[in-house]
C-alpha cells in the first residue's frame, strides 16, 4: 500500500523522490549550475543536460546568444541520445567575471573542462556561429571523443564576421555606452527579434565585446578554415538558404553542405522543422556525409 502523505515535509520528499527518479530515468532535463575552475578562476556555468543511450549532442550557441538557440534539441525525437547545452562564459545565466579573458580558446578550454566534469566521452558536436570556432578549437584538443561535427554557419574565414567586426570598430568604452542602443535595436515584433533581444539582455558587454575581438583575430587567420577542412570524423555545414551566396561556401565546395529553406542566420529558431529533421538525418545515417 502506498505511504500516505501527511505534512509538508512529507510532500516535498515524495516530491524531490520522484523528480530524481524522473531523472534517471531521462524523462526530465536537468537544469544545474555547475562550478568550473579555469586556471584558478572559479567560475559557475548555466548548464542542461539529459542522459540517453547514445554518444552526446553538444550544442554550443553563438556570439550574443544563449544554449535557448537550441531549445529543440529537448525534443522526443532525439530522446536516444544524452543532450548537452550550455551558456558560454559572458552570457545567458552563466558567470561574466571581468577578469576572464573571452579568447576562443579560453572559451574551449571551459568547454573541455565541463564536458571532463560530465564525463563525456562520445560527443556529437552541433555549434552555431561564434560557437563553430570554439567548437572547431574542442574538437583540436579531444579528437578522439568527437563522433561527428555540424557547423551551423559557424565562422571560418574572416568575410563571416559581419556583426562582430562592426562592434570591435570602436574601442570598447565606446562599445560599453552604445550596447543598450544596439539591445533596442534588436528589439521587435517577430518571435526571432524578440529572443535576440532577450538573449542580449542576458549578455555581459565586456564578453560581448572581446569574444567578438577574439573571433575576428581567429576568422581572419585561416586556421579556423583549416580546422574544419580537416576534421577527422564526419561532417557537414548547414546554412540558411537566405545566404546561399555567402563566401565560404566557395571555399568549402567539397565539404556536403545543407540548406534549410525559409531561413537566415538563425535557422534553428526560423525553421526548427526542417533543421531538426536535417540534424536527425545526419545522425542517424552519417554515410551519407563522410
Amino acid at each position: 500500500m502506498r505511504k500516505a502523505i501527511k505534512t509538508a515535509e512529507d510532500m516535498r520528499t515524495a516530491l524531490e523522490s520522484t523528480v530524481e527518479n524522473l531523472h534517471n530515468c531521462g524523462v526530465l532535463t536537468r537544469s544545474m549550475d555547475i562550478a568550473i575552475d579555469y586556471n584558478g578562476l572559479p567560475l559557475t556555468m548555466a548548464v542542461q543536460y539529459k542522459r540517453g543511450e547514445k554518444g552526446t549532442i553538444v550544442c554550443i550557441h553563438g556570439l550574443g546568444c544563449t544554449q535557448d538557440s537550441f531549445k529543440g534539441i529537448w525534443s522526443p525525437k532525439f530522446k536516444s541520445y544524452s543532450r548537452l547545452t550550455f551558456d558560454l562564459i559572458g552570457f545567458g545565466d552563466s558567470a561574466k567575471p571581468a577578469s576572464f579573458p573571452y579568447t576562443m580558446e579560453a572559451h574551449a578550454d571551459v568547454c573541455h573542462a565541463l564536458m571532463t566534469y560530465l564525463d563525456i566521452d562520445t560527443l556529437h558536436v552541433v555549434a552555431h556561429s561564434m560557437g563553430g570556432a570554439v567548437a572547431l578549437l574542442l574538437a583540436e584538443k579531444i579528437p578522439e571523443k568527437v563522433r561527428s561535427f555540424v557547423n551551423v554557419e559557424g565562422n571560418l574565414i574572416g568575410e563571416d564576421c559581419t556583426m562582430s567586426r562592426e562592434v570591435v570598430r570602436m574601442p570598447y568604452p565606446d562599445f560599453e555606452k552604445t550596447f543598450t542602443q544596439m539591445k533596442q535595436k534588436m528589439k521587435g515584433k517577430d518571435r526571432l527579434s524578440r529572443l535576440l533581444y532577450a538573449w542580449l539582455c542576458k549578455s555581459d558587454p565586456y564578453g560581448f565585446y572581446y569574444s567578438a575581438k577574439s573571433l575576428i583575430e581567429w576568422s581572419d587567420s585561416g586556421k579556423l578554415l583549416d580546422l574544419f577542412l580537416t576534421l577527422p570524423m564526419k561532417k557537414v555545414y548547414v546554412y540558411g538558404d537566405e545566404n546561399a551566396r555567402a563566401p565560404v561556401l566557395d571555399v568549402i565546395e567539397k565539404i556536403k553542405t545543407v540548406p534549410i529553406l525559409n531561413s537566415g542566420h538563425f535557422m534553428m529558431v526560423e525553421n526548427p522543422q526542417a533543421f531538426y529533421c536535417t540534424l536527425l538525418a545526419f545522425l542517424e545515417d552519417g554515410a551519407l556525409y563522410r
